[in-house]
């Protein structure tokens, strides 16, 4: 991400400056996407200095859901900018403004160059990490935002289609709304404690249940506190057995959850059987 950073931010400053020389809106968009990277990148960047703290007693997960709060701030801010770029590429459609397509074309090839190298290097831990992938989705958007701009280019340049800049500007707008919507609706979901979608509830506790000496699995939680890191709750309800032996069932079960889901940080209440009822005696004649 530090590499992302210092790359992007320097792209961007060519970009702004190329974007007033050149009066293209494509290219302004795609520096305005790259300042929100520039700030994406360095949320993250803090987002993950601080799920390396260690817990205290008052935060006793630790500081994990700093990156939930970064890429919801990156989502936020991503489906902002892509509603004004749409605001100002409509107000462009009826009036657009001649373009310098040829210094167009240079700074554009600069910056899909640029984004499609800090691209593949976020593209590792984007998968697993809804920072890093929050991160990720803004540099995608930026070389989105290149080869509209090179097609833009290209069409004015060729064709003298000046319209090509706000068209594409719009097209552009709308994949990266829903990049940021599936972004925010994740990082919505781990906030409101939903379980992830990788793990299915009720074949959890189907699985719990069909262990030997369980009876009964109810109250079963399963959270996100942050990304790949799972968290489960439940109580279970077993056979009448020595308490000597609850400890070995304990470890099957957590074992089990690990070995099947991923999930290592299991919370398990055991509880006895139901004694059965008492037998209600008739009364002696």
């Amino acid at each position: 991400m530090i590499f992302a950073l210092v790359l992007t931010a320097t792209l961007m400053l060519v970009e702004v400056i190329g974007s007033f020389v050149t009066g293209s809106l494509a290219l302004l968009a795609d520096a305005g996407h790259m300042l929100t990277d520039v700030a994406a990148l360095g949320l993250s960047l803090g987002a993950a200095w601080l799920t390396q703290r260690p817990a205290t007693r008052q935060r006793t997960f630790g500081f994990h859901r700093a990156e939930i709060l970064a890429a919801l701030l990156n989502g936020m801010s991503l489906l902002v900018l892509s509603l004004y770029v749409i605001y100002e590429a409509i107000s462009r459609l009826w009036a657009p403004p001649v373009v310098e397509s040829g210094l167009l074309l240079v700074i554009a090839a600069a910056g899909l160059i640029a984004n499609a190298v800090a691209g593949a290097v976020l593209l590792s831990s984007a998968g697993a990490n809804l920072n890093v992938r929050s991160a990720y989705l803004h540099v995608v958007g930026d070389a989105l935002g290149s080869v509209g701009a090179l097609i833009a280019a290209g069409l004015m340049y060729v064709f003298g289609w000046y319209l090509a800049d706000p068209l594409l500007s719009l097209a552009l707008s709308v994949l990266l709304i829903w990049g940021a919507w599936r972004l925010l609706r994740e990082t919505v979901d781990v906030l409101l404690e939903a379980a992830p979608a990788s793990v299915d509830v009720a074949e959890v506790q189907r699985v719990l249940q069909a262990m030997p000496a369980v009876t009964n699995v109810h109250d079963l939680h399963v959270w996100s506190v942050a990304s790949n890191f799972v968290a489960l709750s439940g109580h279970v309800r077993l056979v009448h057995m020595p308490m000597a032996e609850y400890a070995q069932i304990l470890q099957d079960l957590r074992h089990e959850l690990h070995s099947r889901f991923g999930i290592e940080h299991v919370t398990l209440q055991l509880e006895p059987a139901e004694p059965a009822p008492a037998t209600v005696q008739p009364p002696a004649r």
